[in-house]
């Protein structure tokens, strides 16, 4: 009996684990995978909070939008996907964004729910039109003495929305070559 239970609390574990960080893009209905920037360039990206999210941000000094947006760009720079004279532009809204206490995070973890950053991002054309968008979630539900440190939940969660920007606008990249020994 005790084996059925030692191996119910692994799965159990497990299973909280692999749901305890991640992100997503949910497109309208109507549109289709599009990735216009797969050649094309776009201009730096822009980001902007929401009314209610400025309100709701006054208290919670955790969220950085300046972290987000240099983040964001680093990541199309990378991609290769900025230049000045560029016929695109990408617009980031900021509609909710959730940071648990550092208290919180680490004596309940998941239980106490997760930290979130929601966004919709426009691609726009040089007529500043609407050519694709989508919304990006970043989740982060960790806990525990290393989950539960700011740094590491707002850098995760950075780090995977901006990803997920790029991802969406670009198309997925191949992996980075592994350095030879």
């Amino acid at each position: 009996m005790k084996l059925a239970q030692y191996l119910a609390a692994i799965s159990m574990a497990s299973c909280m684990l692999l749901t305890g960080c991640g992100g997503s893009v949910t497109r309208p209905d109507s549109a289709s995978v599009v990735t216009p920037l797969a050649t094309a360039k776009t201009h730096k990206a822009t980001l902007v909070m929401t009314d209610a999210m400025k309100a709701k941000l006054t208290d919670n000094l955790r969220f950085d939008e300046n972290v987000l947006v240099s983040m964001i760009n680093r990541r199309l720079e990378v991609a290769g996907a900025i230049a000045d004279d560029a016929p695109y532009s990408v617009a980031v809204t900021i509609t909710d964004v959730r940071v648990r206490s550092s208290f919180s995070a680490v004596m309940f973890g998941f239980m106490a729910g997760d930290d979130h950053i929601v966004g919709t991002v426009e691609l726009r054309n040089a007529e500043m039109k609407p050519v694709h968008q989508f919304e990006v979630k970043a989740s982060y539900a960790f806990g525990g003495l290393a989950g539960g440190q700011d740094s590491m939940r707002m850098g995760y969660l950075y780090e995977k929305f901006s990803e997920l920007v790029v991802i969406e606008l670009r198309g997925p990249t191949a992996p980075a070559p592994k350095a030879s020994q």
